[in-house]
């Protein structure tokens, strides 16, 4: 078994075993909880014991309830289409493609009416607002707080992750780090519980960050340094984006006990920025090709090449940037196949957007069917597809 490689490909689904909380719930904090937005320019939870200035809470509630007030917009075009609420993604989307509109960043003419009537349904939320986003010479407030409303919004994903640290359920991973000769574990998630599993069981790993600089670890790009790689395809709340002498910077600053620094390098003060992660079903697709994101998707096209088997567990398969690549993947070699770890009980695949046209053409010659979570499956039970 020691000459076999795999290739993982990992969704949200894979953390719900550990207690993380579902896109569900992290809407619900969204859009129910208190926060406040402190001096750092950090979003916080407000709790009874905080001392807070009015203001700081004030500023949070106003951009919480601009979302509360595009949700009340999008939410019956998405039961129509999709029979289903929306959720922080669609929020972030919808606050992104507004702010690059109205920055003239990328022109969305599709827009205009839904952007003339929130301006003036939310009116009484961003006039007054301090902006910093002058746009042509002049600010433009509601830009502005379009902008720090999607900021909440990453903050919110943020510490309704950062303290999901107990693995369960995720032994299939660390079982064939140890037994196989190569594995690549492409992952779709922001938390850390694949980096902890592989922690908790002594297993050594690359993820592109392997420079130290005093409290961080720099993007290397080198992902050869053992035979394990972990490639965060959305990103991660430990990765900030760091600007020093007009140059960029990718940085991982470690929140594992294990690894965690004494935090007097230079870049601990880059912890005031926004985590570096993806949100916004479709807007997420612009980083694909750029920056940071653009050389871990080309590890990804690169790596895939490697494998004629993807193991897939937790996907909801909505991401259409990756199902392209993954569809191309199939296409380019009779032997490229997916196993699906994925239990009958949840939700059906073949009604998935994705699967509607192609299961039934796909099944048992390039999709391969187990009907249980990675959690319930051994290297046994996939041993025979590798």
């Amino acid at each position: 078994m020691n000459k076999l490689r795999a290739a993982f490909l990992l969704g949200s689904g894979i953390s719900s075993s550990s207690e993380s909380p579902s896109v569900k719930e992290i809407t619900r904090r969204l859009l129910k909880e208190p926060w406040i937005e402190h001096s750092d320019w950090k979003f916080y939870p407000c709790k009874p014991s905080d001392c807070s200035t009015v203001d700081e809470q004030e500023r949070a509630k106003r951009a919480q309830n601009l979302i509360l007030i595009l949700k009340e917009q999008i939410d019956s075009h998405l039961l129509v289409r999709e029979n289903r609420e929306s959720h922080y993604e669609d929020y972030f989307a919808c606050l992104k493609q507004i702010v690059q509109d109205e920055q003239a960043e990328i022109t969305n003419p599709l827009i205009v009416k839904n952007v003339e009537y929130l301006k003036m349904a939310c009116s009484h939320l961003y006039l007054g607002y301090e902006s910093h986003l002058p746009i042509n010479g002049t600010d433009n407030h509601f830009a502005s707080l379009a902008d720090r409303a999607s900021d909440l919004i990453q903050w919110v994903v943020y510490h309704s992750l950062c303290d999901i640290r107990n693995p369960i359920g995720l032994d299939l991973i660390s079982e064939a780090a140890v037994s196989l000769k190569g594995l690549d574990i492409f992952t779709l998630n922001h938390d850390l519980l694949v980096e902890q599993e592989l922690h908790n069981n002594k297993i050594e790993y690359s993820d592109g960050f392997s420079e130290e600089d005093g409290d961080a670890y720099l993007f290397s790009r080198d992902w050869n340094t053992h035979n394990t790689r972990v490639f965060k395809l959305h990103g991660s709340i430990e990765w900030v984006r760091f600007m020093k002498q007009n140059l960029v910077k990718y940085v991982r600053i470690p929140m594992n006990p294990d690894e965690a620094k004494d935090g007097k390098g230079e870049f601990f003060e880059s912890l005031e920025t926004a985590p570096l992660f993806l949100s916004g079903i479709g807007v997420k697709e612009q980083a694909y090709g750029k920056g940071l994101f653009g050389e871990i998707f080309a590890q990804f096209h690169e790596r895939l090449k490697d494998h004629h088997t993807l193991i897939c567990s937790g996907y909801g398969w909505g991401d259409n940037g990756i199902n392209i690549r993954i569809d191309q993947w199939l296409c380019n070699s009779e032997k490229n196949r997916l196993l699906i770890l994925h239990d009958e009980t949840g939700e059906n695949l073949e009604t998935k957007r994705f699967w509607s046209h192609r299961w039934s053409d796909y099944l048992n010659r390039k999709v391969f069917h187990i009907p249980r979570w990675l959690s319930k499956c051994s290297l046994q039970d996939i041993e025979r597809y590798l």
